[in-house]
């Protein structure tokens, strides 16, 4: 394996170890949330006892829920360039549903342009490990 596929599984790495540290934090807080009392009164009401406190802990769970959507975005696009990169047919990297329609579709575009920043480093260092690995068992 390349030195770049590596680093890209490091990455993915990272990002799986964000989503999984991050995810139970906002979910704690939805949990919080649904637990003060909101649902039971209505908006107009529920904005009247909001008090400062409960403004920043609602301005954290929004800025938890930004950060795990980034993490998460940023996880299965760097994993579909990753498994294209290695060859794997898109087929098998992402399945339809039985209906065959996808909502969620991933932004092909962005993984695409990862996928051609990282196809020549990848290629020039196989080309390097080849030359490397010819030169060592010498001329035939």
């Amino acid at each position: 394996m390349s030195i770049t596929l590596k680093t890209l599984k490091e990455e993915l790495k990272t990002l799986a170890r964000d989503i999984t540290e991050t995810k139970p934090l906002f979910r704690g807080a939805q949990r919080a949330c649904s637990k003060s009392g909101y649902d039971t009164i209505s908006y107009f009401e529920y904005n009247k006892k909001v008090t400062l406190e409960m403004k920043v802990e609602a301005s954290e769970r929004g800025h938890q829920h930004i950060q795990l959507s980034r993490f998460q975005y940023n996880y299965r696009h760097r994993h579909i360039a990753y498994c294209l990169l290695r060859g794997t047919p898109m087929e098998r990297i992402e399945t339809l549903p039985k209906d065959g329609i996808q909502i969620n579709k991933p932004n092909m575009d962005y993984v695409n342009q990862m996928v051609a920043e990282l196809k020549p480093k990848i290629e020039a260092e196989v080309a390097a490990y080849e030359a490397l690995r010819a030169s060592k068992e010498g001329p035939q």
